[in-house]
């Protein structure tokens, strides 16, 4: 029995209440039509329809239940004490009650509405989600499996767990391959990985043949290939926020063992790690012995997280993470990347079982995501608007394409910053390549620039492109189809040092060419039972002596009238001085510079600048010797590009 008295409900069919068992409720019921009052004691009605544009009101602590389905387009509404139980399938337009209990003897789902304030599973059988799922307040997970299923997301921050779990599911398409990915709940390696072949530990369908399944520990005493970790067994946990790199077989002809079939759904049941406190810490790494951070980590949660939300915590962690794609690159797969404004992921949103690298930059570094950075929606919108520059190249050759992006903003550096992205190497030997190199010759999928310049500046640019492990000579083309928010007075252009051809970006929109050499840096091959590369899969620096084969140039002209157009240290005033004395520095770019004071003797008597960056522009740096005796000293300037020296005067 639940409850006495259901008032405001109406029930029609051209005028006339139809049976009891299945209330259908219109928008518009026939002018005159009587509006009876239902009276709900000791029984339950087995389906409702609910019209669009009609609402059914609930008030008075009202749980009312529906044995079967309910459906339509209307809304059912209450208040926080009131409550609908559903034995069947739910896909309504609108439901706002306190209360939503799922209690079926078979399987349900779970279609509409959306959100929910609480949601109570209750049934012997799985709820299957159907929709980007939010609740507000409390999931009661009492008993049987919410199921999400491949691609969906669940937002539930506060549950409440009796003998229920969540089921999520994760469908595996394309081809044979590497793919990075995380378990999104806490269960077993078993449970997470029965739907693809594994290798090479205890439990797993071959303990022979190299370990297909491997996690990154980079804080591990020895060799960068021991840092990599496989499991111990099927039977252990996975742990929340670690990242897989998992080599899917497939299919493969003439292997008997590799011969399940791709697709293969990943189904794991568990709970969600919610964190402490609303958040989750990752526990990264920075050791300077090992590779120096690079950490693989993995979306934790059972909703879609966004890398660009402000309740992360990035301490000493670059802005940057690297997501595997297995469909890019004519199916040879590729890395996408983010920096928070930029980059071929195109934004920062990362999907459950989503595996991806991040890298520490110093020593205690953190990273933490908030539960606030949770987000739902098959496709993110928000509002993007290019304010600096920004230059994408696209390289292509047969069928393979990449891409790599410059952009430029007052707080880059002209070295490695946080807002750069590595060039990281494929899983594949087939693939074309596109990367610039930093002056530290870093290789660099973004390079974020200053924008602040007085003087021409040259990016080296490369390109490289593989077929089955060999370098081709098939015509490739560098096009730049993002060219935005470039200022008018710059003159960029792209020069073929092999060619000795300059092309204006502004004029033109393609470059063809024939790229030849010998491959470098390639993977070996994969072959069943043997897994090929592992590592850190950040390519080394450019090595000494390495020419890129384009630069791109950019004359600034006179869009920075502040900016010296040259580098200058001034004459320091005043100069003869008795107190102290200001050195002025002039910087056309960005870089590195030290300052430092010597005698007549050639001794270093002060250091003004250890060797730190400091923008393009005018510097003011004082000097006031207030131990020195009387007598000649000067101030010698080193750049990146040039060394000055001043004389001065101390008079006492």
């Amino acid at each position: 029995a639940y409850t006495s008295e259901w008032e405001d409900v109406r029930n029609w069919s051209n005028g006339v209440p139809i049976a009891t068992d299945i209330v259908y409720i219109p928008a518009n019921p026939a002018v005159g039509t009587k509006q009876p009052i239902i009276q709900v004691d000791n029984q339950s009605i087995e389906c409702v329809v609910i019209e669009a544009g009609a609402d059914v009101t609930l008030s008075g602590g009202i749980s009312f239940e529906i044995s079967a389905d309910v459906n339509g387009s209307g809304e059912f509404n209450g208040s926080a004490s009131d409550s609908i139980i559903v034995g069947g399938d739910l896909n309504l337009g609108s439901v706002a009650l306190g209360f939503v209990l799922l209690n079926g003897t078979g399987a349900q789902s779970l279609t509409a509405p959306d959100t929910y304030t609480n949601l109570v599973v209750n049934t012997s059988n799985d709820v299957t989600v159907g929709v980007e799922l939010t609740i507000t307040g409390t999931l009661y997970l009492e008993n049987g499996n919410l199921l999400i299923p491949s691609g969906s997301s669940l937002i539930a921050n506060t549950k409440s767990v009796t003998s229920g779990s969540l089921r999520m599911q994760r469908e595996i398409i394309g081809s044979t391959g590497w793919r990075l990915l995380t378990a999104p709940l806490v269960s077993n390696y078993g449970d997470f990985l029965d739907a693809i072949f594994t290798q090479g530990y205890t439990g797993s369908d071959s303990a022979t043949g190299s370990p297909s399944v491997l996690y990154y520990d980079e804080a591990f005493a020895g060799t960068d290939n021991q840092r990599w970790r496989q499991p111990g067994a099927d039977t252990d946990v996975t742990v929340p926020g670690r990242g897989l790199f998992t080599y899917v077989f497939g299919d493969i002809t003439g292997e008997p063992a590799y011969s399940a079939p791709l697709p293969a759904l990943l189904d794991i049941i568990g709970l969600e790690s919610d964190g402490v406190a609303g958040e989750f810490d990752f526990g990264v790494t920075y050791t300077t012995t090992a590779d120096s951070g690079w950490n693989l980590v993995g979306n934790p949660f059972a909703a879609t997280i966004d890398w660009d939300d402000p309740s992360w915590v990035k301490t000493n962690v670059d802005n940057t993470i690297y997501l595997w794609d297995t469909s890019i690159n004519s199916g040879n797969g590729g890395y996408l990347t983010w920096n928070g404004s930029t980059g071929s992921l195109g934004n920062g949103l990362i999907p459950p079982f989503q595996g991806f690298w991040i890298k520490a930059n110093n020593p205690t570094p953190v990273l933490k995501v908030n539960h606030s950075a949770k987000v739902t929606g098959g496709v993110f919108y928000k509002l993007l608007v290019d304010v600096d520059p920004i230059i994408m190249f696209r390289a292509e050759n047969d069928s393979l394409e990449a891409t790599t992006y410059i952009t430029f903003d007052s707080g880059a550096l002209g070295s490695k910053d946080p807002s750069d992205a590595y060039r990281l190497i494929p899983f594949t030997d087939t693939f074309v390549d596109i990367y610039s190199i930093s002056r530290d010759n870093d290789q660099l999928a973004i390079n974020n620039y200053p924008l602040d310049f007085g003087i021409p500046i040259e990016i080296p640019l490369d390109v490289k492109a593989y077929h089955d492990g060999q370098s081709t000579t098939m015509a490739s083309n560098i096009s730049w189809p993002k060219f935005a928010n470039i200022p008018v007075d710059w003159t960029v252009e792209l020069y073929d040092r092999q060619e000795r051809i300059t092309i204006n970006l502004r004029e033109n929109s393609i470059y063809y060419f024939a790229e030849e050499g010998v491959a470098q840096e390639l993977l070996p091959p994969i072959t069943p039972g043997k897994i090929g590369h592992s590592g850190p899969l950040q390519l080394k620096k450019t090595q000494a002596g390495h020419t890129a084969r384009f630069l791109v140039k950019i004359n600034p002209g006179n869009s920075n009238p502040d900016i010296p157009r040259a580098y200058a240290l001034g004459e320091n005033f005043p100069n003869p001085f008795n107190m102290g004395t200001s050195i002025p520095i002039e910087l056309p770019v960005e870089g590195r510079i030290t300052l430092k004071i010597v005698n007549l003797q050639g001794r270093e008597v002060a250091t003004l600048i250890p060797d730190q960056h400091y923008r393009a522009g005018i510097h003011h740096f004082k000097w006031n010797p207030s131990q020195l005796a009387s007598g000649v000293y000067f101030a010698y300037l080193v750049t990146e590009q040039k060394s000055f020296i001043s004389k001065m005067m101390l008079i006492k």
